[in-house]
């Protein structure tokens, strides 16, 4: 290779030579190269047959187990190679391991109350009103900690009775007052109400603070407030105001927050209002059906009086409830009255009421339903000498129909501007059924007047009964003899009545009814005086075997035995007689035979007494 460059460099003339002498020197390097490339493995070879026995030993104990042949040296770099890439990737893992099992530090455990994140949803009212406060009362205490403000609530305005009513609000003062409403005025709340606008006040002077924030026994050091209406059906119905001790307080961006709140708020009324309006008219109609109920079972004046009573004072607040119906006098009288405080009268039963100048008397005549304060002083509602202490509001609505007016409810309450026109909607759907049963009443009446037998117990009605007493009465005055006048009472009727329901006491009084008849000489007359009492004209009956008679009609009746709803049982009667003496009237005659009847029960019942 050297003598092919020296030819090449020194024989510049030939050109031949030239190529020659390259030629040679090119396929010199290339055997030269892959002798060079061999030779490791030779020199190996050659150390390995020279190397010591012990050492052979020594380099055998350190190769695999599973290696048969020498490595060459480019597998031995290729396999310290994978060993380091291995030995690194597995400190890696180890390393990535560790930092996911250990943290670099220890975090400090702070205890979190339960009460900040978690909630008893049991603990959430059921009732539509008691919901809505909850609800509401929630928002108010995350914005009055957005604000960083000294209370905020949400003030309710009653256009009806000019009223600002508080409602739910968080405050940290201690002399906010314990008022629920109070008069709608021109302080900052009175003037939001007015112009159905935002108001934002940034310095309010401490002399004109207790005018203008109302709703503080005294005097807070409050310097900042914001009121921001709240609609509902395009009626401005509330107003959430805040307010705080730094002046400057509150800006644009607390009353857009406040707008998000008072939306939020809008959302609850709405769903708290359908909510309230269904349960409403539940009620209602519970009531309404309890009143039906107490009217069937106690189908008079006085009962229709006080299930009317009893409904006005489960539907609307009250502390005074009458009711006013017409007598068949003429006369205008206080059937039921009701006070929730006994020390306080109100109006006693059975007066008597001035049609002309008082309150009522004045409803009467226009048989149009009123709203009112109650009457200033030397006014009065029912007649001059009432003696009623309040000075509140009433709602009365008269009892109509298509033919005539029966009477009057009355509902009073201590406080002014109580009753809106959802009470008397109230008031007018139980009126309007109270109404009906008194038509039905005085119908019934009416038909009983001219009936000569009584539909139930088939004997005669009180009509033609009271018109035998006066037919015979006046001919023993007139052509003298005896006859007695029987009153027999039923003994524990309430309690039949209560057992066995309207129903079972009528089939009772149609048995003794016929019991009666048996007992009876033909011209002997047997009535239906009222709901479980009759009355029996025995002629030719004198003082000498009244009571023997009497005694026959008692023992006939105790010794009946009578079958209902599959029980078997008997009962009782008290009997009074009246035993005619001349120059009585027939009225004299009936009012007798009943006070000896009810002395004859007062003594335990089961007896004849005779006058």
């Amino acid at each position: 290779m050297v003598t092919a460059a020296v030819l090449f460099i020194v024989v510049d003339y030939d050109t031949t030579i030239q190529i020659l002498s390259a030629a040679v020197f090119v396929i010199g390097a290339v055997i030269l190269y892959f002798l060079m490339g061999s030779a490791p493995d030779i020199d190996a070879t050659q150390a390995d047959q020279d190397m010591p026995d012990q050492r052979k030993k020594t380099r055998k104990k350190k190769r695999p187990a599973d290696a048969t042949l020498p490595l060459s040296f480019e597998d031995a770099q290729e396999k310290t190679a994978t060993e380091a890439t291995d030995s690194v990737k597995a400190q890696t893992e180890t390393a990535a391991v560790s930092s996911t099992v250990r943290l670099p530090y220890k975090p400090k455990e702070i205890e979190i109350p339960e009460d900040y994140y978690k909630y008893n949803l049991e603990a959430i009212p059921r009732d539509p009103r008691g919901e809505f406060d909850y609800l509401s009362l929630r928002l108010l205490t995350v914005l009055k900690e957005m604000l960083f403000a000294h209370t905020v609530g949400v003030f309710w305005i009653n256009r009806d009775r000019g009223q600002i009513v508080i409602g739910a609000h968080v405050t940290d003062s201690k002399q906010f007052t314990p008022t629920s409403r109070y008069p709608l005025t021109n302080d900052l709340l009175g003037r939001v109400a007015e112009s159905m606008r935002p108001e934002i006040i940034s310095e309010i002077p401490t002399e004109a603070e207790a005018e203008l924030l109302p709703y503080y026994n005294t005097t807070q050091g409050v310097h900042s407030f914001v009121g921001v209406p709240m609609f509902f059906q395009n009626d401005c119905v509330a107003i959430l105001a805040a307010d705080s001790k730094a002046p400057d307080s509150f800006g644009l961006e607390t009353v857009a927050t406040m707008g998000h709140f008072t939306a939020l708020l809008a959302t609850l009324l709405q769903s708290y209002s359908h909510k309230y309006d269904l349960e409403a008219d539940s009620k209602l109609l519970t009531v309404i059906d309890n009143m039906r109920q107490s009217m069937s079972l106690h189908l008079d004046p006085y009962g229709i009086a006080s299930a009317a009573a009893t409904a006005t004072t489960e539907a609307v607040d009250w502390d005074y409830v009458a009711v006013v119906l017409n007598e068949p006098s003429g006369e205008w009288v206080v059937k039921r009255s009701v006070t929730k405080m006994s020390e306080e009268p109100y109006i006693k039963e059975g007066t008597v009421i001035d049609i002309e100048n008082g309150l009522v008397g004045q409803v009467l005549q226009s048989m149009e339903p009123l709203i009112a304060d109650a009457p200033p002083e030397g006014k009065f509602r029912f007649e001059r000498t009432e003696k009623i202490r309040g000075n509140g509001s009433l709602c009365l609505v008269p009892l109509t129909t298509a033919n005539r007016c029966f009477g009057i409810i009355i509902a009073e309450y201590k406080e002014k501007h109580q009753y809106a026109g959802r009470d008397l909607e109230i008031l007018q759907r139980i009126a309007e059924i109270v109404s009906m049963a008194l038509e039905v009443l005085s119908l019934n009446t009416l038909v009983r007047q001219h009936l000569m037998i009584d539909e139930t117990t088939r004997v005669a009605s009180r009509t033609f009964l009271l018109q035998r007493l006066d037919e015979e009465r006046k001919r023993c005055e007139d052509h003298g003899g005896e006859m007695a006048f029987y009153v027999v009472a039923l003994d524990h009727a309430d309690q039949l009545l209560e057992r066995h329901g309207i129903a079972g006491l009528e089939h009772i009084l149609k048995s003794l009814g016929i019991v009666l008849r048996s007992s009876l000489e033909s011209y002997h007359v047997v009535g239906k005086l009222d709901q479980s009492k009759f009355g029996i004209l025995c002629l030719h009956t004198g003082g000498e075997n009244a009571y023997l008679v009497g005694e026959k009609f008692r023992a006939a009746i105790a010794s009946t035995s009578l079958s209902l709803d599959g029980s078997s049982f008997s009962v009782t009667a008290s009997i009074g007689c009246c035993v005619y003496a001349e120059g009585m009237d027939s009225g004299q005659i009936l009012n007798v035979a009943q006070q000896v009847v009810d002395r004859a029960i007062s003594d335990g019942g089961n007896c004849v007494k005779v006058v």
